[in-house]
């Protein structure tokens, strides 16, 4: 999985990281002000509705198995600001008291889907709500937990909501030691409210909280959160037990620079800090573990995405856990930097690695060296979104150009898309579109495999697109009514080979299963 990332293109100036700064003076732990509300089990109930929808692809693709199932909705959260413990909320009346949040994005641990939420970017949504944080940005956010409990079933167990916060992306995995599910929020606090001092913060913040596994709840005693230096941490990845956050700013500012940040598990310091040059924001970044230094074991490959309206840079760099180590080898290896004068006011950025262990277009005997990557042609796509060219082709894959450098090419008829995700068993990639009006939700493109299965299929086919959700209207538990649809998707995560969980954006959470072929 990747990751993403900036949502909210505020006119702010992002100040640059000064490397002789005392980054470590960032304390993590509760030493901001953190305004949460967590529920119980029973506030929780009928917020996903089961659903048994079919369907599957036409056209090109009409002769080849690829089946899916829509098996759940999860509605759309609500903060009720009034209860949020913020000086001058307890008596918000409506409709300023709520706010409607959006899904970010999903990430996956074991049968547990978490979602991440923001404040809603939708037309007319959140327009007369109580804005925390000034003059600035309105900011909210929330966590949610799933569970699988069976076959295409889900249950809804637990919610934190944040009210001076929003989340662009969420990284878990498992404590060996507690056996606790530890889940990193990458987003924006409201300086309004958070009280950090952090020399060039502006909002920019990474938050922990630990998911209980046998209770199946969060454990909001544990949530610990640290600042960073940029308006917004944009995304996050675990890597050589390491934890690993790029930030910026506004996506058209070109003097908000961009940041990738070391930090520990328990969010106590900043370990390691590298700024992106051209005064790029951070947008994305990805972990390939699959590809590894010659005689490290314990090395993953880090990819950095930059971007701004005029360009994109790509970067780099092998990091690894050496024992008794506190910190990694983590340096950013030299930009490699492309054009992209075709996409303007750039909000979010992705970056996708389309291979696998067995993955037979990855080369066993490729072997990197300094300063270059040898990855399979074709297989690594990094997305830009534009919040003001719905017509522009945005989502661009590298190539080996055989002299010792790359080619950034277009994968065409795709658009204005958001973000991507990898099917390694079908060999496809699912292109999420965000809310372009001029296209489907999710967009199915045929990688080399996909491809070669049908003598008139293509690489790069748009061979199917997911179907728009027969759901009906539907009573939310704050008494509104909405008719869902699956127009605003903004990230999709796999599961267990065949389990797909879409963030739907202001349309909730889609739970979806691919069939057996």
């Amino acid at each position: 999985m990747k990751k993403i990332t900036l949502f909210l293109a505020a006119a702010a100036v992002l100040a640059s990281c000064n490397r002789e700064e005392a980054l470590t003076s960032a304390q993590g732990g509760n030493s901001g002000n953190l305004f949460v509300k967590n529920y119980e089990a029973s506030e929780l109930q009928g917020m996903i509705t089961p659903m048994a929808q079919s369907f599957g692809f036409s056209g090109k693709a009409a002769g080849i198995q690829a089946n899916y199932t829509y098996r759940g909705w999860a509605e759309p959260v609500q903060l009720d600001l009034t209860v949020s413990g913020i000086p001058g909320t307890e008596n918000l009346s409506a409709p300023a008291r709520y706010m409607d949040l959006s899904a970010s994005a999903a990430w996956t641990v074991n049968d547990i889907v978490f979602v991440v939420w923001h404040a809603a970017e939708v037309a007319g949504q959140n327009a007369d709500s109580y804005n925390v944080n000034g003059s600035g940005p309105k900011v909210g956010g929330s966590i949610t937990a799933y569970k699988q409990v069976g076959i295409g079933q889900y249950e809804f167990k637990d919610r934190v909501d944040f009210f001076d916060a929003d989340y662009h992306e969420v990284y878990g995995d498992v404590n060996a030691g507690s056996g606790n599910y530890e889940i990193m929020m990458a987003g924006q606090r409201s300086t309004a409210t958070s009280g950090y001092l952090l020399s060039g913060h502006e909002g920019a913040v990474v938050t922990r909280v630990d998911y209980d596994y046998i209770n199946d709840e969060f454990w909001e005693g544990s949530i610990r959160e640290i600042p960073l230096p940029g308006l917004a941490a944009n995304d996050i990845v675990g890597a050589a037990r390491r934890f690993y956050v790029t930030t910026g700013g506004s996506g058209n500012n070109s003097s908000a620079t961009g940041g990738v940040y070391e930090l520990d598990r328990n969010l106590i310091n900043i370990n390691k800090g590298e700024s992106l040059t051209f005064s790029y924001p951070g947008m994305a970044i990805a972990i390939d573990n699959n590809e590894k230094q010659p005689g490290l074991e314990n090395t993953d490959h880090m990819f950095v995405v930059g971007a701004r309206g005029g360009g994109l840079e790509l970067r780099h760099q092998f990091v690894s856990w050496i024992p008794g180590i506190s910190a990694t080898n983590f340096t950013l290896g030299a930009p490699m930097s492309f054009g992209v004068n075709d996409v303007s006011n750039l909000e979010r950025g992705d970056i996708t690695i389309a291979t696998s262990p067995d993955d037979p277009f990855r080369d066993p005997n490729l072997m990197p060296v300094p300063n270059r990557i040898n990855w399979s042609p074709e297989r690594t796509f990094v997305t830009l979104h534009s919040t003001s060219q719905a017509g522009a082709e945005t989502v661009y894959n590298f190539s080996d150009n055989g002299v010792g450098g790359f080619t950034r090419n277009f994968v065409p008829n795709i658009g204005n898309a958001i973000s991507t995700e990898y099917d390694s068993a079908l060999d496809v990639l699912y292109v999420a579109m965000g809310g372009d009006a001029n296209g489907k939700a999710v967009k199915v493109i045929a990688l080399d495999r996909f491809a070669g299965q049908s003598p008139i299929i293509n690489t790069y086919d748009v061979v199917g697109e997911f179907a728009d959700p027969a759901i009906g209207v539907k009573t939310l538990s704050n008494g509104s009514q909405m008719t869902p649809t699956i127009n605003d998707v903004k990230e999709i995560t796999i599961y267990g080979s065949r389990n797909i969980a879409v963030a739907a954006g202001s349309q909730g959470v889609y739970f979806i299963q691919r069939d057996k072929f």
